[in-house]
């Protein structure tokens, strides 16, 4: 069996105690497919959470359909927003062929954007999950997206302790791109923000240094 696939079942089922906390409020979790991982040396790209996933009728969607959901959704071009507008511009071939996307946290609010509230269950198994995909998609470099503010700094200093990443600090409207060269590790604000600060050519261009594509 597909080492992902394995660890996406696995992952699923302790998803599943994290949802009977907080029952009606969590959406269902982010599981990569194992098909865009076949290639190895793409660019981990980390977001913050979903906003909604899964929301395809009442039925209970299992770990092959939520496969699939993510892999229809990356072929499709995924969407036109922020987050997504700034990696598509920075690389030469389609999405699919170039990314892996997850999120710092597993799964989001059921019906709504924002932040979830998050169970220590629930952060140790968004932590554990972005840590095996790393070790299983092998990527050529990581570009998280995101807050230096709540639970999402944390889950990104725990992930960088594991690589021995040389970024320490936190990322600030002086300091709005770090990045760890030897590591090919780039932490920056989510796009939404870049814009509205004006920063987005700047850290783009920061980007298109290190991402190996």
């Amino acid at each position: 069996m597909n080492s992902l696939h394995l660890c996406n079942i696995k992952t699923y089922e302790k998803y599943l105690l994290c949802s009977h906390e907080s029952p009606e409020q969590l959406s269902y979790p982010l599981l990569v497919s194992p098909k865009c991982i076949e290639k190895t040396g793409k660019i981990l790209y980390v977001g913050q959470e979903t906003n909604t996933w899964g929301n395809q009728g009442n039925n209970e969607l299992s770990v092959e359909q939520l496969e699939y959901l993510y892999d229809s959704f990356l072929k499709n071009g995924a969407t036109n927003r922020p987050y997504w507008k700034f990696i598509k511009d920075m690389i030469h071939e389609p999405l699919y062929d170039s990314v892996v996307w997850t999120n710092l946290l597993l799964c989001g609010k059921r019906d709504s954007m924002g932040t979830p509230e998050v169970s220590e269950f629930l952060f140790q198994l968004s932590e554990e999950y972005l840590w095996n995909l790393y070790q299983i998609s092998q990527p050529s470099s990581v570009i998280i997206m995101s807050s230096p503010n709540s639970v999402y700094k944390h889950l990104i200093k725990r992930f960088l302790e594991k690589l021995n990443c040389q970024i320490t600090e936190t990322i600030s409207s002086k300091q709005p791109v770090l990045i760890d060269e030897q590591k090919k590790v780039i932490w920056t604000y989510h796009p939404k923000f870049l814009a509205l600060s004006k920063k987005t050519d700047l850290v783009q261009k920061s980007c298109k240094q290190y991402i190996m594509k």
